[in-house]
């Protein structure tokens, strides 16, 4: 499990299967815009189906799943996340997330209306 700063993530990925999937958002850095449709093209369904009469093409591989804008400052953060996880060892991370979700259950139990 690792917890960066929002806004941040990172995918690996066979560049097969991520040609199959479809992201959830999409700039133009994932992709590019091909060209731009005239108004009566894409009122009337004349082109490719697009949004606002554009047609684009996803990059190829996970870098479909970019973005243009970044913060630095959280990618920092998120950069620390990893060096912390590292140093502290998925295993442990592991039993640790796994004791706290057991304390976690146990207590809502004791909530009436709780199930």
């Amino acid at each position: 499990y690792l917890r960066g700063p929002r806004g941040t993530g990172f995918v690996y990925i066979q560049k097969q299967i991520a040609n199959m999937l479809e992201p959830s958002h999409v700039d133009h850095a994932a992709a590019p815009v091909l060209k731009v449709m005239e108004p009566s093209a894409w009122v009337h369904g004349l082109e490719e189906e697009s949004d606002f009469g554009l047609c684009h093409a996803y990059q190829p591989g996970a870098a479909r799943f970019e973005f243009w804008e970044a913060n630095v400052a959280t990618r920092l953060g998120l950069g620390a996340a990893i060096d912390v996880s590292l140093a502290l060892g998925m295993d442990a991370i592991e039993k640790k997330c796994a004791l706290l979700g057991g304390q976690l259950r146990k207590q809502l139990q004791s909530i009436g209306g709780v199930h």
